[in-house]
């Protein structure tokens, strides 16, 4: 019987979850998991009060799924829930422009709460992000752009499936049950981007959405339940639903370059559509070409697709702001950096900020659009009183071809970490834990550390 695109995408992830991976690989999946603990601790003290009340809902429930950031434990799937929002909580978790979708918080929020409590190792915790991430990837790229043009955050459809498939291979489901979990995650699979509008607390529960309905979808899968036989390409299927347009060779072929290195880390706290007018506009200001008092207007020239929902002057809370390219540009003129004290209720209350915030034009480039997704370019123009100035950046600092160092991803860890409240001590331990511990040592050796 000729295969579906379930079965296939099914037996090319099975097949690479069982390679060697190479040690460049594994320290891929290190990065990807130090970047996340630093960023889902500083969103963990971020929604602090809302996560206080939201644990009110589970009181009396016990379980050894660590919270991080805090000393509770909870269920499997309520950890996934709570730090997936934590994890995006601040804007500063990974992402890849192609896909438009942030891997790291449901799939790593997903692995983590499920390795604890079944007390797996590290490597096998290496396993399921590379997988996961190979899964969420290669799914969001085949679906884009149409999935955001329908409205959907990719985050949460794509991560859901994506955390499913990560715990699948760190779990080494047979084949039936893997089927079974990618099924149960096809139908599970939610997220709109009306989440990110306006003064929202919303769009990280997307992330966690799709982390807990990850592992609701595995616990079902390793359950054996029977499965439709094509639920991701059939007619009512996931890749109908979501798209209109999937490119299937990405989810049919393996045979190229993994997608899972793709992933971009962020150094600013804001959205990555942000990011290039936000490089632009720091190097005009470290080159002190003119005064912000004698700024007239600001224009900035970018893709079509990273224009609505990110265009607006007004700010109406931190959400708003992270979201917004007119405020990212401004701050970054204004303060020279665009880090977590430039998001916050103090900070986006300015007057300086909100009236040079209010300067600022998007408006779309056709040119650059042609060149999107494969480019994200903004040209910010700045119109002084004493002269025009522009700067254009192609790759934000972060991307795949303009990368973050190692020194530069622990950096920012420690600094994430740091604003959480923990020590230098526990910060170091972390670090040390994650980057060189032996492979054999478990999951909930490293949870232990919180």
């Amino acid at each position: 019987m000729k295969q579906n695109i379930t079965d296939i995408f099914v037996d090319n992830l099975i097949q690479f979850s069982k390679q060697e991976f190479s040690s460049e690989a594994i320290l891929h999946a290190k990065k990807c998991v130090l970047d996340y603990i630093g960023v889902t601790l500083a969103g963990a003290k971020e929604y602090k009060y809302e996560e206080d009340l939201l644990l009110d809902t589970w009181m009396g429930e016990k379980g050894v799924s660590t919270i991080i950031g805090r000393s509770e434990k909870i269920s499997s799937s309520v950890a996934a829930l709570i730090n997936g929002i934590s994890s995006h909580a601040v804007e500063l978790d990974d992402g890849q422009r192609f896909g438009n979708i942030h891997p790291g918080a449901p799939v790593i929020s997903a692995l983590l709460s499920v390795g604890e409590i079944n007390n797996l190792s590290l490597k096998d915790l290496w396993i399921g992000v590379l997988t996961g991430y190979e899964c969420i990837l290669r799914l969001a790229c085949s679906i884009q752009p149409s999935h955001k043009l329908k409205g959907f955050h990719a985050t949460g459809p794509c991560g859901t499936i994506g955390a499913a498939m990560g715990l699948a291979a760190m779990l080494q489901f047979n084949r039936n049950q893997f089927k079974s979990t990618l099924s149960t995650a096809c139908t599970s699979a939610s997220g709109i981007l009306e989440m990110i509008e306006g003064d929202t607390q919303l769009m990280p529960y997307n992330a966690g959405h799709a982390a807990m309905s990850g592992v609701v979808s595995a616990a079902i899968g390793k359950a054996g339940f029977k499965c439709p036989e094509d639920a991701l390409g059939g007619n009512r299927g996931f890749l109908k639903c979501f798209s209109s347009d999937a490119n299937l060779d990405l989810l049919v072929d393996f045979s190229g370059e993994p997608y899972y290195p793709t992933n971009y880390f962020k150094l600013y706290a804001a959205c990555g559509h942000c990011h290039s007018g936000i490089d632009a506009a720091l190097k005009m200001r470290n080159q002190e070409l003119f005064s912000i008092e004698d700024v007239e207007s600001i224009v900035v020239e970018t893709y079509k697709l990273a224009i609505q929902g990110h265009d607006h002057n007004v700010i109406d809370g931190v959400n708003s702001a992270k979201m917004s390219i007119p405020y990212s540009v401004a701050v970054a003129l204004l303060k020279g950096t665009a880090g977590l004290a430039e998001y916050n209720e103090n900070a986006i209350k300015d007057e300086k900020l909100i009236n040079l915030t209010s300067k600022v034009t998007v408006k779309e480039n056709e040119a650059i659009t042609k060149q999107a997704p494969a480019k994200r370019i903004s040209v910010v123009t700045v119109n002084t009183r004493h002269g025009c100035f522009s700067e254009k950046v192609v790759f934000p600092k972060g991307q795949p071809e303009n990368p973050l160092s190692m020194d530069e991803i622990i950096r920012k860890y420690r600094e994430c970490a740091s604003f959480s409240g923990l020590s230098d001590s526990q910060i170091q331990r972390i670090e040390d834990f994650v980057l060189r511990a032996d492979e054999h040592r478990t999951i909930s050796d490293m949870m232990r550390l919180f």
